[in-house]
This record gives structure tokens, sequence and C-alpha cells, in this order.
């Protein structure tokens, strides 16, 4: 789990800050260039899971995969689950992946379908 984030049976907290499961509007896990984290807003420079066509000029882009969790006031939080960058398609991508797929499950278990729209990539347009 990252070390940032506890989910417990009615909340969870990010960074000593707790907020209720049932305020989750909508959960997504996006792929963050590494160069840019720590310099722009969580999750700002994107890398779409499926661009591998560019790779083989520009080589293959260092990630950081995590969670944006949009509440029920509009107000959005984000984790990251990579600890370190890792390479689009690697070993340690799927393993990041998966991890966030399964954070995302522990947070959205409870919510009507009705109310709760997930999302395993969801671009910034």
């Amino acid at each position: 789990m990252s070390e940032n984030m506890k989910i417990y049976d009615d909340s969870f907290e990010i960074e000593g800050a707790t907020y209720p499961l049932n305020a989750i509007k909508k959960v997504t896990i996006l792929n963050e260039d590494a160069k840019y984290k720590g310099k722009t807003k969580p999750f700002t420079h994107q890398v779409l899971s499926g661009v591998t066509m560019l790779m083989p000029i520009a080589g293959n882009p260092a990630l950081y995969v995590g969670l944006r969790i949009v509440l029920d006031d509009d107000s959005t939080q984000h984790v990251y689950v990579s600890q370190k960058p890792v390479q689009i398609n690697s070993e340690a991508y799927f393993a990041d992946r998966k991890e966030a797929e399964k954070l995302m499950e522990q947070l959205t278990k409870d919510a009507p379908s009705s109310v709760l729209r997930v999302e395993k990539n969801d671009p910034i347009l």
C-alpha cells in the first residue's frame, strides 16, 4: 500500500487528513511523467498507458503511477503508488498498476455505482 495513504472501514487518510469513503465521487488511476513529479500540480503531465508507438524514437518514459480521488465537493486528493520512477510496460509498472487497482477497489467497495465513476486512465484534456 502507498506510504501516504491509509484506508479504514469508513474513511481514508492521506498525509494526515481524513476523508469519509462515502464522499468519494470518482477515482482514477493515472501515470505522471517522472520529470514533472513535485514540480507541478500532481498528474498534470500524464503518460497514457497505450502510447508505445513513440517509444522506439523517444525511449520508454519514466513515470509514477497514482490515484486521483475526486470528492463530492469537487476537491481532489492525489496519492502516488509508485515509490520510485518505473518504465511503462515493465514488471515494476504492472506491479504498481495492480497496487493502484487494489487501492481503488478498497476505496470504492461500498459505493453505489449510480453515484461513483471509476476509471483506470482518464487523461486531462
